[in-house]
């Protein structure tokens, strides 16, 4: 399995196929069919030595897309609560399997791929959305095109299903899309800065001290500390790098996929640490699970 962003090899391979969409954007012009090409190539090279994992993601696309396509033709005549809350558990299913299998077995699950938490919740969005009455027309080939996008395949950042689907659709400006570009290759190299080299050094130089003293117990109370710390520092510019690549990335495709960290360690408090890290994530929460809570407590009158 070829690790998205892994190695200078793949980044070679990346930027041999995203030249054409590149120069497209610069004159203006999307190419969707090639875009879908690009994809399927990249989500061959992430499962081709992994044909289970293969498999599964091919059943859970076709899965979720019969699922959302039902819900949607229901939702066009009638709304009973029942049938959502049956649509989102059959949704949600997958991904519970996944997480409760290895609690009752030893051996690793059969349904499981790279990727399946970020896919499952963008899935469960759009049959929420669909209730909403927010998604008014569905097309196979946009779910498809949404679900998979390569660039945030594995780990995000989370999309929305209408932004994506606007931006898409609408044409390219050839000085937005230069502007675009720009930020896009800054974003690459700051994913370089980030991953490559400043976690990189953190693991060698901070952490792998750290652990042996923990292990040793030398000085024991001050490595734990040490160790809490590096490990967030490496955590964030490891998570961070990754996420800078995949935003980069889309934007050379013309797509604005959402940033997913603002400076979280500049935080004032934890509910802003929280709001600046993993924002994509921490925001789906808040708007599909929070605030839905919210407003059916507040329906049934909890308080």
């Amino acid at each position: 399995m070829t690790t998205p962003y892994g190695s200078i090899l793949y980044f070679a391979v990346l930027f041999a196929f995203l030249a054409p969409i590149v120069i497209a954007g610069l004159l203006g012009k999307r190419m969707p069919v090639y875009n879908a090409f690009v994809t399927l190539v990249f989500i061959y090279m992430m499962f081709a030595s992994n044909t289970i994992q293969a498999i599964a993601l091919i059943v859970f696309v076709f899965w979720q897309l019969a699922l959302v396509r039902l819900y949607f033709n229901y939702r066009q005549k009638s709304n009973h609560g029942g049938i959502f809350v049956l649509a989102l558990i059959l949704s949600i299913l997958p991904l519970f399997l996944v997480k409760v299998q290895p609690l009752l077995a030893a051996n690793t699950t059969m349904i499981g791929f790279l990727g399946i938490s970020y896919l499952t919740f963008k899935a469960a969005q759009m049959i929420m959305e669909t209730r909403d009455g927010l998604i008014k027309e569905l097309n196979s080939w946009d779910f498809i095109n949404f679900l998979l996008f390569f660039p945030t395949l594995s780990s995000g950042p989370i999309d929305r299903f209408r932004r994506f689907k606007k931006e898409a659709d609408s044409p390219i400006d050839p000085d937005k899309y230069a502007n675009l570009l720009n930020r896009g290759i800054f974003l690459i190299f700051l994913g370089f800065l980030y991953k490559f080299i400043i976690a990189y050094v953190i693991q060698t130089n901070a952490i792998t001290g750290l652990e042996y003293n923990l292990h040793h117990h030398v000085q024991f109370g001050w490595s734990l500390v040490g160790y809490m710390y590096a490990y967030s520092m490496y955590l964030f510019f490891d998570f961070a790098g990754y996420s800078a690549f995949a935003v980069g990335v889309s934007y050379l495709m013309g797509v604005q996929t959402p940033m997913n960290f603002n400076k979280p360690f500049a935080s004032r408090n934890i509910k802003e640490f929280w709001n600046r890290w993993h924002m994509t994530l921490s925001f789906w929460f808040r708007d599909f699970v929070f605030m839905r809570l919210v407003f059916w407590m507040t329906k049934k009158k909890f308080f």
